[in-house]
C-alpha cells in the first residue's frame, strides 16, 4: 500500500486551506512566496519562514505572492499579494501573521540562511528510507534555482549523537530508481551524499565547521588531482535552518562527505574475468583499539570478507565484503606501531615513504593545538590514492572535530590542552614527538612558527569565531535554536568568549611545549672565507663575506624562494614576516647554508 504522509495546515473558518503534503513520489506544495522565493511552513507550530537576502540600511522590503491567497495581515496591517511590506532590517524580529481575515494567528520569521526541508516515511539509524528534500535558497546556488527538489533516502547518522534529542541525518540523493544522483547542493561538492550536522553537543554550534575551515586552509591533498577537482582534504559546509517532516528543527550545518570522490582516489577496476584490481582505498577508525591507536597489530584477527577489522571500517571500496582489502592498512600499522617495528633507524629512514610528511605534521599540530580530544586516533580517515602506484603513501583526514576548543565529546568543559593524552595514547604521535626523526620534529617546529603568526594566530582564529557568531546571531537562527532546544547551549557571547580565551592559552601552552624542540640546523661551510655569515636584525636578514660579493637566496621553511640576488656584501634583505628562513650564500671560494629565525 502506498504510504502517504499528510501534513495539513487548516486555518479555522478561512475560505482558503493551506495544505503542505508529502506523498511518495510527490512534492511539497509552497502556497506563499516572499520576494519570489518559496516560504517554508511549520505546520506544527504555525510558523511561516522566509529566506531573504540581507540588505544594507534600516529596513527590508518584502513582497508576498500566492496563487490562492489574496492578502495577509502582518502585525494587524493588511497587505494584498504584491504589495510592498517594509519591515525593520533585523532577522531576529518576529511578526504576528494572519492569513486572510480570520482569527487564527501565525508567526512570521525571517532568516538570512538557506532553508532545508526533509521528509521521509521513517528514520532509522542504519537504513535509508525514501523521502523528499527541498532546498530554499534565494542565492540560487543549487542548479540556479531558488527551490531545489529531490527524491532522497534519509537516515539518522552518528553513534553517540544518534541518541541525542536533536538528530543528525545522512542524505542520499536518488533518482526514481533509487540510484545515486550527483548534484552540487548549495555549492558543495557534486555528489550523491549530504550530511545534516545537528551540532547538538556543541554549545557554540560552530566547533566542527570552524575547525574544518581552519584545517582546509593549512592542509590540502598533496598529490596531483583530476582536472577540475578540488584539493580540499576535509569537509565543506554551510549553515542552514532545517525542517523535519514539516516542523522546524533548528540550525544545522549541511556538509559534504569524506569519500573516494572527495579525496580523488583512483577507482577499483575489474578485468575481463571479473577479477578486482584495487587502486584507491579508504579506511575509517571508529573505535578505540590497539590498531586504531597505532600501538599494536593483531595478526590473528580475521580480515577476509569483512569490511570491519579491529576498530577500522573499510569505506572504499565497500560494495561487498568480497572487496575487503586490509593489506595496505596492516602494512602501514606494522611499520608504525612500536610493538611491531621498534627499530628507530628503520622508522626514521622510511617515514617519508609511508606518510605525507606535511600532512602528518599538520594533522598532529591541529589535533593538539585545538585539543581535539576524540580524534587523535579514533574518528580519523587513512587513505591511499592508488595502492598499485610505486609511490603509494598514506594520507590522513580528520573527522568529527566538535570535541575541541575547551569542550569534551559530550559537550562538557575540558579546560586542558593538547600534547598530553593525545601524545601518550597514540603510538604514532608518541614515536614522532618523543625522540622521533629529527627532520620531522624540525619540520613540526618550523610549521608551528610559520602558522602561529598567520592562519593559527589568536587574531585569525578569533576573527573566524566572531564571523560565525555574527552569522548565527544576525540571521536569527541562534535565537530560534535556543527556543527549539532550550538548555542545550550557552549564551553566544559567553561561549565564544570562552573559546577565544581558551585558544589564547592553548597557543601559549604550545609555545612552551615546543620551546626546546629542534629549530636550527648546523651551518654548512667551506673555508677559507671565515667571515661568511648570515644573521638577523629588525626583521631583515644580513649577509656578509670577506670577498665582498655573493650569490644569495632566501627560502621560506616550506621551500618557496622569497628573495635572491647577486650582491655586494654586507647585504640586507627586505623586511620579512616572522618565521623560519633558510639562507644559501655562495662566494668565489665558500658556501654557507643556514636556518635563521625572525620573530
Amino acid at each position: 500500500m502506498t504510504r502517504i504522509l499528510y501534513i495539513t495546515i487548516l486555518l479555522l473558518l478561512l475560505p482558503h486551506t493551506i495544505q503542505a503534503s508529502f506523498v511518495e513520489g510527490g512534492k511539497r506544495e509552497f502556497p506563499i512566496l516572499c520576494n519570489g522565493v518559496p516560504c517554508a511552513i511549520d505546520s506544527v507550530n504555525r510558523g511561516l519562514y522566509c529566506s531573504v537576502k540581507p540588505v544594507e540600511g534600516d529596513s527590508m522590503k518584502l513582497v508576498f505572492s500566492s496563487n490562492n491567497i489574496t492578502y495577509l495581515r502582518i502585525n494587524y496591517k493588511r497587505y494584498n499579494m504584491g504589495d510592498t511590506v517594509k519591515v525593520v532590517n533585523s532577522f531576529r524580529r518576529t511578526y504576528k501573521l494572519y492569513i486572510g481575515g480570520k482569527i487564527q494567528m501565525w508567526t512570521l520569521y525571517l532568516t538570512s540562511l538557506p532553508i532545508v526541508m526533509i521528509e521521509a516515511t521513517r528514520y532509522e539509524h542504519e537504513v535509508y528510507h525514501h523521502g523528499y528534500l527541498n532546498v530554499i535558497d534565494p542565492w540560487k546556488r543549487t542548479k540556479n534555482s531558488v527551490l531545489f527538489r529531490q527524491f532522497i533516502g534519509a537516515r539518522i547518522r552518528g553513534a553517540y549523537t544518534a541518541g541525542l534529542p536533536k538528530k543528525p541525518y545522512a542524505i542520499k540523493l536518488w533518482n526514481s530508481n533509487r540510484e545515486g544522483k550527483n548534484v552540487s547542493v548549495l555549492g558543495l561538492m557534486k555528489d550523491e551524499n549530504l550530511i545534516l550536522d545537528a551540532m547538538y553537543n556543541d554549545k557554540a554550534r560552530m566547533r566542527n565547521r570552524l575547525c574544518y575551515d581552519i584545517w582546509n586552509q593549512i592542509d590540502s591533498l598533496p598529490y596531483e588531482v583530476s582536472e577540475g577537482h578540488s584539493k580540499v582534504n576535509g569537509t565543506q559546509g554551510r549553515y542552514v535552518e532545517v525542517f523535519v517532516d514539516g516542523a522546524y528543527n533548528g540550525v544545522y550545518c549541511i556538509t559534504d562527505k569524506i569519500n573516494r570522490k572527495k579525496l580523488d582516489l583512483v577507482k577499483t577496476e575489474s578485468d575481463a574475468n571479473g577479477k578486482l584490481k584495487f587502486h584507491g582505498v579508504l579506511y575509517k577508525a571508529t573505535d578505540w583499539t590497539n590498531e586504531t591507536t597505532f600501538n599494536n597489530v593483531d595478526n590473528n584477527a580475521n580480515t577476509t570478507n569483512t569490511l570491519g577489522w579491529r576498530g577500522w571500517e573499510q569505506k572504499y571500496p565497500d560494495d561487498s565484503v568480497q572487496m575487503a582489502n586490509w593489506n595496505p592498512l596492516k602494512k602501514l600499522l606494522k611499520f608504525t606501531t612500536p610493538a611491531t617495528n621498534p627499530n628507530k633507524t628503520n622508522f626514521a629512514s622510511l617515514l617519508r615513504r609511508k606518510y605525507y610528511q606535511q600532512n602528518l605534521t599538520n594533522f598532529m599540530l591541529m589535533i593538539n593545538l585545538f585539543n581535539i580530544n576524540d580524534n587523535h586516533c579514533k574518528n580519523t580517515y587513512v587513505s591511499f590514492r592508488d595502492v598499485n602506484s610505486a609511490t603509494s603513501v598514506a594520507l590522513i583526514t580528520p573527522w568529527d572535530l566538535d570535541a575541541s576548543l575547551g569542550r569534551n565529546w559530550d559537550g562538557g568543559i575540558l579546560n586542558s590542552f593538547g600534547f598530553t593524552n593525545q601524545i601518550t595514547a597514540c603510538g604514532l604521535f608518541r614515536r614522532l614527538f618523543d625522540g622521533g626523526p629529527y627532520y620531522y620534529r624540525e619540520n613540526f617546529r618550523d610549521t608551528w612558527i610559520r602558522l602561529k603568526n598567520s592562519v593559527l594566530s589568536p587574531d585569525s582564529i578569533n576573527a573566524r569565531i566572531l564571523a560565525y557568531k555574527e552569522l548565527l546571531y544576525k540571521s536569527g537562527a541562534w535565537g530560534r535554536e535556543m527556543a527549539r532546544w532550550p538548555g542545550s547551549m550557552e549564551g553566544i557571547d559567553t561561549e565564544t568568549s570562552y573559546m577565544m580565551d581558551w585558544y589564547a592559552r592553548s597557543v601559549n601552552f604550545t609555545d612552551s611545549v615546543l620551546a626546546d624542540f629542534p629549530s636550527d640546523i648546523n651551518d654548512v661551510r667551506t673555508l677559507p672565507d671565515g667571515n661568511l655569515y648570515a644573521t638577523t636584525e629588525d626583521g631583515c636578514i644580513i649577509v656578509n663575506s670577506q670577498s665582498g660579493s655573493a650569490k644569495i637566496a632566501i627560502y621560506s621553511s616550506d621551500g618557496a624562494l622569497i628573495e635572491s640576488a647577486d650582491a655586494q656584501t654586507p647585504y640586507r634583505s627586505r623586511q620579512l614576516e616572522n618565521g623560519v628562513y633558510v639562507v644559501n650564500v655562495k662566494t668565489g671560494n665558500a658556501t654557507l647554508r643556514k636556518k635563521v629565525l625572525i620573530r
